[in-house]
């Protein structure tokens, strides 16, 4: 029997407390995009959620927690209404910026290199109404159809004979 056993009692707890006493020590250095901002702006979530949905790693920075940034912040700003600012391995920065400006400094394609794309959709409401549901998804989908709302929408539906078959269409993708 090793001393450890088992490893979920003897061994984790140990482990989980000697890391986190030592990322409270050190700190690891990061070469990548920063955003520096506050924690509450709406401007500073949309920059940090744009930045995570594409898969763009980047190190936040809260301005209430370190002065010295908000020094560093406040010489590139007029004020809050400035925040959030990103900075750049290269040593740029953008004061407050859009997702367009961020999407083309982290090289994120912006425009469509071919006119047409295969695009396979589903949309949210059809994820929402079979959430629980005691219907199949053949049956809700008849049952949209045939309610007066669908009918003076004037959308063509079309009735999945199977949950898992999804629409495919010819369209152009517009990029941010």
């Amino acid at each position: 029997m090793k001393p450890w056993d088992p490893p979920e009692q003897r061994l984790y707890p140990v482990l989980d407390d000697l890391l986190s006493e030592w990322t409270s020590r050190e700190r690891l250095p990061f070469d990548g995009v920063r955003v520096a901002g506050e924690r509450w702006s709406r401007q500073s979530y949309v920059v940090k959620e744009f930045l995570a949905r594409n898969h763009v790693p980047y190190q936040w920075i809260d301005l209430d927690q370190d002065p010295a940034t908000r020094e560093l912040v406040s010489g590139l700003t007029d004020g809050p209404a400035d925040l959030p600012v990103v900075f750049f391995r290269d040593g740029s920065h953008l004061v407050a910026p859009t997702t367009r400006e961020l999407a083309d400094k982290v090289g994120l394609a912006t425009r469509a290199s071919r006119p047409f794309y295969d695009l396979i959709s589903r949309p949210s409401e059809y994820h929402e109404e079979h959430e629980g549901s005691l219907r199949s998804p053949h049956e809700d989908h008849e049952a949209r159809l045939r309610s007066p709302r669908n009918a003076s929408v004037g959308r063509p539906f079309r009735v999945a004979q199977d949950a898992r078959q999804e629409t495919t269409r010819r369209a152009f993708v517009r990029f941010v």
